[in-house]
């Protein structure tokens, strides 16, 4: 199931990750406005929040395969449309269709992970999951640009409904029709209902700040590395495949370690290489030797910083509430990257030449951004261990029966 579940990610991530390398080529293409590209990016964003808050209310309610498959259909449709764009307000329209339906399906999958697995093989099975991100960077974006570059980019969108049938058709097929039974309930101690309502705030602020901080940047690479750093159009798919591949093998190293290491570790090494590659990279406007190594290392901070989140937040819900609680958190997520996407737009200006202005001022925001991330998850790493602590002394010794209803009474 965790391949099925890789490829349903696949699928809806290169529906985002294409767009965003494609940019300047929809810049040429449907006569958008380079400073414009933040709102394509901020409306599917805006979308995708609206999606998961929603669903958060009754995502736990419903069949998990009946779910996927609607919320994956309404993606490829989206995807399908996009490919159909004839100017701004269509390609608008088309994203924001795929955004409403992108928010389900990421917490659908995170969901069947969580309910699936044991929490000891929580940060493995995430990392794989979340290779679907890297894998799309490496397969998908390069391919979207060779295929705009020789032919027709709205070719790249009709090649992923097809491969979004695929993976619909291997839900249909693999992925369990009714809710999986968890059955260490009865075993397991409440380590996740150690946070209280009130400390989830937090959480949500850390998650906030950790996109905000990435699609500052996202949203607008492409065309910063083509226009401001003069980075040849004809080696973009190289550039993004080094990139890609580069995050791909960070991932499978901390889905290996990060179990027996934590999240914070983790977190604190992905922030110290993310703080030295913002300030090459962005602030100081390097020269076009270095634009390589600033992707890879922006490419591998970022997947080393959303899996220590990711695996940090996975273990925080129960797991009768589990789809809810990711879905709530989505939508944090979904809306602080269209607030991020927005903002950037609102930074930056383009010159005549199509060259971005105020980047080295996104830059200095996105550090500053950056450096809350493991300052909070420290801060809740060390509140979490003291509070099990504390219940570990006095918690009574409760018949399985009392842990299942204290499990259901959290979050």
């Amino acid at each position: 199931m965790i391949i099925v579940l890789m490829a349903v990610q696949f699928v809806n991530i290169t529906d985002f990750m294409i767009v965003l390398p494609l940019s300047a080529d929809f810049v040429r293409s449907l006569g958008i406005a380079s400073a414009e590209m933040g709102l394509v990016s901020g409306v599917y964003k805006g979308a995708a929040a609206i999606s998961a808050l929603a669903s958060a209310f009754f995502l736990d309610r419903l069949n998990r395969q009946r779910g996927l498959l609607l919320s994956l259909f309404g993606l490829l449709l989206g995807s399908f449309f996009t490919g159909l764009a004839t100017d701004l307000p269509s390609l608008l329209a088309a994203r924001l269709v795929a955004g409403l339906c992108t928010g389900p399906v990421t917490s659908l999958a995170l969901a069947l992970v969580v309910e699936q697995l044991p929490a000891t093989r929580r940060g493995y099975a995430m990392s794989r999951i979340m290779s679907a991100f890297p894998l799309a960077t490496v397969l998908s974006v390069p391919l979207a640009l060779e295929l705009s570059l020789w032919s027709e980019w709205r070719l790249a969108f009709t090649l992923l409904s097809v491969l979004g049938i695929v993976a619909l058709v291997a839900v249909a097929l693999y992925v369990p029709k009714q809710r999986p039974i968890v059955r260490d309930l009865p075993t397991r101690p409440a380590s996740g209902c150690v946070l209280q309502p009130y400390m989830l705030v937090p959480v949500y602020i850390m998650t906030a700040l950790a996109m905000i901080t990435g699609f500052l940047l996202i949203p607008n690479l492409a065309i910063y590395f083509q226009h401001n750093l003069l980075y040849p159009r004809e080696y973009l798919s190289l550039l993004y495949f080094i990139g890609g591949l580069s995050s791909f093998l960070a991932l499978q190293l901390g889905g290996q370690l990060i179990d027996q290491w934590g999240s914070l570790a983790f977190a604190w090494l992905g922030t110290g290489l993310l703080v030295l590659v913002l300030i090459v990279g962005f602030v100081l406007s390097p020269p076009l030797v270095l634009v390589i190594p600033v992707f890879c290392g922006l490419m591998v901070a970022t997947s080393i910083r959303t899996l220590a989140v990711t695996t940090f937040i996975s273990s925080l819900p129960a797991p009768e509430r589990c789809a809810g609680f990711i879905s709530l958190n989505a939508a944090i997520q979904h809306l602080a990257s269209a607030v991020g996407s927005v903002l950037a737009t609102r930074l930056l200006s383009t010159d005549a030449d199509g060259s971005l202005q105020g980047m080295h001022q996104v830059g200095l925001l996105a550090v500053v951004c950056a450096l809350s991330l493991p300052l909070l998850l420290g801060w809740l790493t060390t509140y979490r261990r003291r509070a099990s602590q504390q219940a570990a002394l006095t918690l009574p010794t409760y018949p399985s029966t009392a842990l299942i209803s204290q499990e259901k009474s959290c979050l």
